[in-house]
């Protein structure tokens, strides 16, 4: 699936419980360098354009007072698809967000 897509994508999970796990190449005993759950929020919303090149995207998570949540950017992705009913996007140089959300 391509960029705008994927955007939809996250978009239909709005509402729902996630979790989000950022995975780097490079370890079997911890794929994950980190992982966000909770309540997906607020659509992808633009947080920055650069002259009509390239969007950066966030998506909060949770109602907390502390900014929890992830950035997708057109730029630095690469591509995206439904693996297991979890939503992975690939970013360019290797790192991944997965988003999957709890049952």
């Amino acid at each position: 699936m391509d960029f705008d897509e994927t955007l939809g994508a996250l978009l239909g999970l709005m509402g729902r419980e996630v979790s989000v796990h950022v995975r780097s190449p490079g370890s079997r005993a911890a794929p994950a360098l980190m992982v966000v759950s909770g309540t997906l929020r607020s659509a992808p919303e633009v947080v920055e354009q650069l002259g009509g090149a390239s969007e950066v995207f966030f998506c909060r998570i949770g109602e907390g007072a502390l900014l929890s949540g992830f950035f997708v950017d057109r730029e630095r992705f690469k591509s995206a698809g439904w693996h297991d009913k979890k939503l992975t996007i690939e970013l360019h140089g290797g790192t991944a967000l997965v988003v999957s959300e709890e049952t």
